[in-house]
């Protein structure tokens, strides 16, 4: 969008500065004129129509050049336009790899993470010698969050063995 406005400014720019040059050669003109008109003045009627003419051909030589001039300035000015257009898609074309890099990258850890979770749950289950192949496709889905579910219910198992195990324990 910068480079757009920069684009419009200096559109701006180059058509005030040619009304600039116009008005000046027109004033430029008209001096011209008054003195070719009192040049004139002396000549006989022949060399008027002759002079004339080629002040008239001067004027529309002159009026040629500036329309080709502007021309070139417009089709340069389209040319920095569309070179603009292309960097920026480029760019916005490098933000988004950037973003699928980024993506990729998180989605490694958290499937590292989630195996991670598992084998240890995995352990923990024929460490305490009980079931673990759904408490491993759990933490496979759930994550972190199944983790702490998992480690919730082994506190709650923990409990619950530690009172049997201690009336065991008295009544031997």
């Amino acid at each position: 969008m910068k480079h757009l406005t920069i684009l419009l400014s200096s559109f701006a720019f180059l058509l005030s500065s040619t009304l600039r040059a116009d008005t000046e050669e027109n004033v430029e003109d008209q001096h011209e004129d008054h003195e070719t008109h009192e040049h004139l003045e002396n000549h006989e009627e022949g060399d008027l129509e002759e002079a004339l003419y080629q002040q008239n051909l001067q004027l529309e030589m002159k009026r040629q050049e500036l329309d080709f001039e502007t021309e070139r300035r417009l089709r340069e000015l389209e040319v920095e336009r569309q070179e603009l257009e292309l960097q920026n898609i480029y760019h916005d074309r490098d933000d988004d790899e950037e973003w699928f890099e980024l993506i990729g990258l998180f989605l490694i850890i958290s499937l590292t993470l989630r195996i991670l979770l598992a084998v240890w749950v995995h352990l923990d289950c024929r460490k305490r010698q009980t079931g673990s192949g759904l408490w491993i496709f759990i933490i496979l889905l759930g994550g972190l969050l199944a983790t702490i579910a998992y480690g919730i219910m082994r506190m709650g198992d923990l409990r619950a063995a530690s009172p049997a195990k201690t009336t065991t324990s008295r009544k031997s």
